[in-house]
């Protein structure tokens, strides 16, 4: 359909491969800033609870150990965006959407999980992971996209 490549180029609108890609993407996330919290808690000596992935309770209530443990893993987590999404996006053009529909999910798994988080840190923390994710990710994605293609010699 001519229709479809003015909006998808030349690759084919998948919506299975993108529903993959999302829930890659979210595991990933997810599977990340556990392992994240784990080793910066173990260090610090806080308690590893799942208050700190899904409310901003610690950055109002937690101890100041606390507070700089969550925006330590949200940093180093939007680090690991970076590579999930130079492996599993792959394209530059794609980096947003998928960098703000994970931020987005754990804005409402957040929301379901504890309520709409309250404290301007938790904001300030999760807007400033997505940027880094998003901006980061388009530009080692671009840079890959411009890479010269080798042709081998005969």
């Amino acid at each position: 359909c001519a229709l479809m490549s003015v909006f998808y180029g030349k690759e084919k609108f998948d919506p299975q491969l993108i529903l993959a890609q999302i829930i890659v993407m979210q595991t990933l996330f997810y599977i990340w800033l556990g392992m994240t919290f784990v080793l910066i808690d173990t260090a610090m000596g806080n308690p590893i609870t799942l208050d700190q992935f899904f409310t901003s309770n610690v950055f109002a209530s937690g101890t100041s150990t606390q507070t700089w443990a969550a925006v330590f893993a949200a940093l180093i987590a939007a680090a690991g965006n970076i590579v999930f999404l130079y492996v599993v996006v792959e394209r530059a053009k794609k980096c947003l959407d998928f960098g703000a529909t994970l931020y987005c999910f754990h804005l409402v798994f957040c929301w379901m999980y504890g309520g709409m988080p309250a404290h301007w840190q938790w904001w300030t923390t999760t807007i400033g992971s997505a940027l880094l994710t998003v901006l980061l990710g388009e530009f080692m994605c671009a840079r890959r996209e411009m890479r010269d293609i080798t042709i081998g010699r005969r």
